[in-house]
Protein backbone atom coordinates (compact mmCIF):
# COMPACT_ATOMS: atom_id res chain seq x y z
CA UNK A 1 0.00 0.00 0.00
CA UNK A 2 1.51 3.47 -1.18
CA UNK A 3 2.68 5.44 2.08
CA UNK A 4 0.13 8.91 2.06
CA UNK A 5 2.18 11.56 1.17
CA UNK A 6 3.54 14.16 4.09
CA UNK A 7 5.16 17.61 3.99
CA UNK A 8 8.35 18.03 4.94
CA UNK A 9 9.81 21.27 7.36
CA UNK A 10 12.66 22.02 5.51
CA UNK A 11 15.81 24.28 6.02
CA UNK A 12 14.75 27.65 7.21
CA UNK A 13 16.05 29.09 3.63
CA UNK A 14 12.63 29.47 1.79
CA UNK A 15 12.29 30.19 -1.60
CA UNK A 16 11.98 33.45 -1.18
CA UNK A 17 15.26 34.04 0.29
CA UNK A 18 16.82 32.25 -3.06
CA UNK A 19 14.90 34.87 -5.10
CA UNK A 20 15.23 37.69 -3.35
CA UNK A 21 18.73 37.06 -4.66
CA UNK A 22 20.56 38.87 -8.02
CA UNK A 23 21.17 36.17 -10.26
CA UNK A 24 24.79 36.69 -9.97
CA UNK A 25 24.19 36.35 -6.09
CA UNK A 26 22.25 33.07 -6.61
CA UNK A 27 25.14 31.48 -9.01
CA UNK A 28 27.66 32.80 -6.07
CA UNK A 29 25.41 31.20 -3.37
CA UNK A 30 25.35 27.81 -5.00
CA UNK A 31 29.34 27.87 -5.69
CA UNK A 32 30.06 29.04 -1.78
CA UNK A 33 27.37 25.61 -1.17
CA UNK A 34 29.50 23.49 -3.18
CA UNK A 35 33.21 24.85 -2.08
CA UNK A 36 35.95 22.14 -0.62
CA UNK A 37 34.20 19.21 -2.43
CA UNK A 38 36.07 19.04 -5.49
CA UNK A 39 39.06 16.98 -4.45
CA UNK A 40 36.52 14.03 -3.11
CA UNK A 41 36.61 12.10 -5.83
CA UNK A 42 36.29 8.42 -4.39
CA UNK A 43 34.26 9.55 -1.49
CA UNK A 44 31.92 6.75 -0.12
CA UNK A 45 28.14 7.76 0.40
CA UNK A 46 27.47 9.25 3.51
CA UNK A 47 23.78 10.45 2.51
CA UNK A 48 21.14 8.59 0.47
CA UNK A 49 17.78 6.69 0.72
CA UNK A 50 18.61 4.97 4.11
CA UNK A 51 17.98 8.31 5.42
CA UNK A 52 14.88 9.46 3.97
CA UNK A 53 12.93 5.83 4.51
CA UNK A 54 14.88 4.17 7.89
CA UNK A 55 13.77 0.62 6.24
CA UNK A 56 16.69 0.86 3.86
CA UNK A 57 19.46 1.20 6.98
CA UNK A 58 20.36 -2.52 6.88
CA UNK A 59 20.56 -2.61 3.69
CA UNK A 60 22.77 0.11 3.03
CA UNK A 61 25.21 -1.30 6.03
CA UNK A 62 25.29 -4.35 4.05
CA UNK A 63 26.10 -3.08 0.74
CA UNK A 64 28.67 -0.42 2.74
CA UNK A 65 30.66 -3.79 4.38
CA UNK A 66 30.35 -5.75 0.81
CA UNK A 67 31.45 -3.08 -1.03
CA UNK A 68 28.72 -3.99 -3.98
CA UNK A 69 27.53 -1.02 -4.75
CA UNK A 70 27.95 0.64 -8.59
CA UNK A 71 29.69 4.35 -8.90
CA UNK A 72 27.78 6.30 -11.01
CA UNK A 73 27.86 10.17 -12.00
CA UNK A 74 25.45 12.78 -12.97
CA UNK A 75 25.37 16.21 -14.48
CA UNK A 76 22.55 18.66 -12.58
CA UNK A 77 22.69 20.89 -15.51
CA UNK A 78 21.41 24.40 -14.56
CA UNK A 79 20.13 27.14 -17.07
CA UNK A 80 19.35 30.56 -16.86
CA UNK A 81 15.99 31.22 -18.72
CA UNK A 82 12.93 33.72 -18.27
CA UNK A 83 15.33 35.81 -15.68
CA UNK A 84 15.73 32.92 -13.48
CA UNK A 85 17.79 29.62 -13.02
CA UNK A 86 15.89 25.94 -13.73
CA UNK A 87 17.17 22.68 -13.51
CA UNK A 88 17.27 21.15 -16.86
CA UNK A 89 15.72 17.38 -16.60
CA UNK A 90 15.69 14.14 -18.68
CA UNK A 91 12.95 11.13 -19.04
CA UNK A 92 14.21 7.54 -18.80
CA UNK A 93 12.34 5.47 -21.71
CA UNK A 94 9.32 3.03 -20.20
CA UNK A 95 11.86 -0.07 -21.15
CA UNK A 96 14.19 0.84 -18.72
CA UNK A 97 14.41 -1.83 -16.15
CA UNK A 98 15.84 0.98 -13.29
CA UNK A 99 13.98 3.53 -12.26
CA UNK A 100 11.74 3.46 -16.00
CA UNK A 101 9.54 6.94 -16.84
CA UNK A 102 11.38 8.86 -14.02
CA UNK A 103 12.66 12.18 -15.04
CA UNK A 104 16.42 12.62 -13.94
CA UNK A 105 19.69 13.98 -14.22
CA UNK A 106 21.87 12.86 -17.05
CA UNK A 107 24.07 10.70 -16.19
CA UNK A 108 25.17 6.53 -15.99
CA UNK A 109 28.05 4.41 -14.77
CA UNK A 110 30.96 4.73 -14.10
CA UNK A 111 33.89 3.45 -16.68
CA UNK A 112 36.88 2.77 -15.66
CA UNK A 113 38.10 4.84 -18.88
CA UNK A 114 36.73 7.69 -17.76
CA UNK A 115 39.03 8.39 -15.17
CA UNK A 116 37.38 10.84 -13.33
CA UNK A 117 33.95 10.87 -12.09
CA UNK A 118 32.88 14.62 -13.86
CA UNK A 119 34.03 12.86 -17.04
CA UNK A 120 31.53 10.21 -16.87
CA UNK A 121 28.65 12.76 -16.09
CA UNK A 122 30.08 14.90 -18.77
CA UNK A 123 30.20 11.85 -21.57
CA UNK A 124 26.60 10.70 -20.61
CA UNK A 125 25.15 13.60 -20.86
CA UNK A 126 26.85 14.03 -24.50
CA UNK A 127 25.63 10.31 -25.31
CA UNK A 128 21.84 11.47 -24.35
CA UNK A 129 21.73 14.86 -24.85
CA UNK A 130 24.06 15.85 -27.62
CA UNK A 131 25.50 18.57 -25.49
CA UNK A 132 28.76 18.59 -25.42
CA UNK A 133 31.30 19.26 -22.30
CA UNK A 134 32.42 22.44 -24.00
CA UNK A 135 29.16 23.85 -23.44
CA UNK A 136 28.83 23.04 -19.56
CA UNK A 137 30.76 25.22 -17.04
CA UNK A 138 31.29 22.98 -13.87
CA UNK A 139 30.61 24.73 -10.70
CA UNK A 140 30.57 21.97 -8.17
CA UNK A 141 29.95 18.72 -6.53
CA UNK A 142 27.61 17.12 -4.11
CA UNK A 143 28.40 14.75 -1.35
CA UNK A 144 27.59 11.44 -2.80
CA UNK A 145 24.92 10.03 -2.40
CA UNK A 146 23.16 5.78 -2.13
CA UNK A 147 20.63 5.18 -4.55
CA UNK A 148 18.37 2.05 -3.60
CA UNK A 149 18.26 -0.19 -6.18
CA UNK A 150 14.66 -0.47 -6.90
CA UNK A 151 14.83 -3.55 -9.00
CA UNK A 152 15.02 -6.88 -6.62
CA UNK A 153 18.19 -8.65 -5.96
CA UNK A 154 20.42 -5.76 -7.53
CA UNK A 155 22.79 -3.58 -5.68
CA UNK A 156 22.60 0.21 -5.71
CA UNK A 157 24.28 3.03 -6.45
CA UNK A 158 27.40 5.49 -4.91
CA UNK A 159 25.97 8.44 -6.97
CA UNK A 160 28.49 11.26 -7.79
CA UNK A 161 26.23 14.74 -8.88
CA UNK A 162 28.29 17.45 -10.19
CA UNK A 163 26.24 20.73 -11.25
CA UNK A 164 27.73 22.59 -13.84
CA UNK A 165 25.18 25.79 -16.36
CA UNK A 166 24.70 24.87 -19.67
CA UNK A 167 25.45 27.67 -22.15
CA UNK A 168 22.14 29.05 -23.60
CA UNK A 169 20.89 28.47 -26.60
CA UNK A 170 20.50 24.63 -25.78
CA UNK A 171 21.12 22.75 -29.02
CA UNK A 172 19.67 19.17 -28.54
CA UNK A 173 20.07 16.04 -29.99
CA UNK A 174 18.09 13.43 -27.96
CA UNK A 175 18.94 9.60 -27.84
CA UNK A 176 15.53 8.71 -28.00
CA UNK A 177 17.05 4.90 -27.03
CA UNK A 178 17.97 6.54 -23.19
CA UNK A 179 15.72 9.66 -23.23
CA UNK A 180 11.76 10.35 -23.85
CA UNK A 181 11.47 13.27 -22.86
CA UNK A 182 13.10 16.73 -21.58
CA UNK A 183 11.88 19.59 -19.20
CA UNK A 184 13.31 22.38 -17.46
CA UNK A 185 11.98 23.52 -13.80
CA UNK A 186 12.64 26.19 -11.64
CA UNK A 187 15.22 25.47 -9.54
CA UNK A 188 13.36 27.85 -6.62
CA UNK A 189 10.74 25.08 -6.92
CA UNK A 190 12.42 22.86 -5.04
CA UNK A 191 13.17 24.92 -2.28
CA UNK A 192 9.19 25.95 -1.35
CA UNK A 193 8.63 23.21 1.88
CA UNK A 194 5.06 23.67 0.46
CA UNK A 195 6.33 21.46 -2.77
CA UNK A 196 8.00 18.68 -1.10
CA UNK A 197 6.70 15.26 0.17
CA UNK A 198 7.53 12.05 1.11
CA UNK A 199 5.90 8.99 -0.82
CA UNK A 200 6.69 5.44 -0.52
CA UNK A 201 9.67 6.19 1.14
CA UNK A 202 11.01 8.84 -1.14
CA UNK A 203 11.24 12.43 -1.90
CA UNK A 204 8.32 14.04 -4.74
CA UNK A 205 7.74 17.05 -5.96
CA UNK A 206 5.24 17.62 -8.21
CA UNK A 207 5.47 20.63 -11.00
CA UNK A 208 2.79 21.18 -14.14
CA UNK A 209 1.50 17.50 -14.33
CA UNK A 210 5.33 16.06 -13.70
CA UNK A 211 6.04 13.94 -10.62
CA UNK A 212 9.86 14.25 -10.05
CA UNK A 213 10.74 12.00 -7.47
CA UNK A 214 13.64 9.78 -6.17
CA UNK A 215 17.07 10.77 -6.33
CA UNK A 216 16.60 13.47 -8.31
CA UNK A 217 14.73 15.68 -5.93
CA UNK A 218 17.16 14.22 -2.98
CA UNK A 219 20.17 15.74 -4.96
CA UNK A 220 18.43 19.18 -5.24
CA UNK A 221 17.24 19.50 -1.49
CA UNK A 222 20.77 18.72 -0.21
CA UNK A 223 22.10 21.47 -2.84
CA UNK A 224 19.50 23.36 -1.05
CA UNK A 225 20.39 21.95 2.60
CA UNK A 226 23.86 23.31 1.68
CA UNK A 227 23.12 26.62 0.68
CA UNK A 228 20.59 26.86 4.06
CA UNK A 229 23.53 26.25 5.81
CA UNK A 230 26.17 29.07 3.71
CA UNK A 231 23.00 31.24 5.17
CA UNK A 232 22.85 30.43 9.01
CA UNK A 233 20.30 27.53 8.46
CA UNK A 234 19.73 24.69 10.20
CA UNK A 235 20.34 21.23 7.84
CA UNK A 236 17.28 19.66 6.38
CA UNK A 237 18.20 16.14 7.65
CA UNK A 238 17.91 16.64 11.31
CA UNK A 239 14.04 18.08 11.04
CA UNK A 240 12.21 15.90 8.68
CA UNK A 241 8.70 15.69 9.57
CA UNK A 242 7.27 12.33 11.23
CA UNK A 243 3.35 13.52 10.78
Amino acid sequence: MAEKSRPLYLAQMQAADFLSLSIDDQFRLISRALAGLHEFEYEEPMLGDHLIDPSLRDLFQAEMAGKVMKHASVLIPLVLENGRISVFLTKRPAHFQIHPNRWCFPGGKFDPEDGLKIRTALRETFEETGIPSKKISPIGRLPNFWVCSDVPGKAGFNLSGFVGTLQTPILLNINEAEVSATTTVPLSHFMDPANARIINGEYSFEYEGKTISGSTPALLVMLRDRMANVLGSRPFYTHLSTG
